[in-house]
């Protein structure tokens, strides 16, 4: 995921608002893709918290690509938005998919599987396997 990012816009060009969502996905997605200016990158902050992902994405379409981006940025160049969603935080505003189709928002979400992360209520892969 990151090369295949990278290779449509390398950080430097800042071509790429990355917007992150969930406590594990959130952290690890700050220190895989980087950001060389500011405004590219939209968390949920110090406490993590979950609901804000997709909503953010849309604001940060809007923000970029919308009808008053250019006027806002005084830019007509246009930003691909990448959303990288914990499985959890999806859960909680995934409807908010629905608005981007509506609206043909082009936008790249990716939802990571927890499980692959953490384990949950497991002890070890083990445990989490025979469940």
């Amino acid at each position: 995921m990151k090369s295949a990012l990278h290779s449509l816009s390398p950080p430097e060009d800042g071509g790429i608002v990355y917007i992150s969502e969930g406590t594990n996905t959130m952290g690890i997605s700050r220190s895989v893709f980087p950001v060389e200016y500011s405004r590219l990158r939209l968390d949920a902050g110090s406490y993590a918290t979950m609901g804000v992902g997709l909503g953010y994405t849309i604001d940060a379409h809007e923000a970029y690509n919308g009808l008053t981006a250019e006027a806002s940025w005084g830019t007509s160049s246009r930003k691909k938005i990448v959303a990288i969603e914990g499985d959890r935080a999806f859960g909680f505003n995934g409807m908010e998919v629905e608005t981007m189709a509506r609206f043909q928002m082009d936008v790249l979400i990716f939802v990571i599987n927890n499980g692959g992360i953490n384990f949950g209520d497991s002890n070890s892969s083990e445990d989490w396997l025979k469940k």
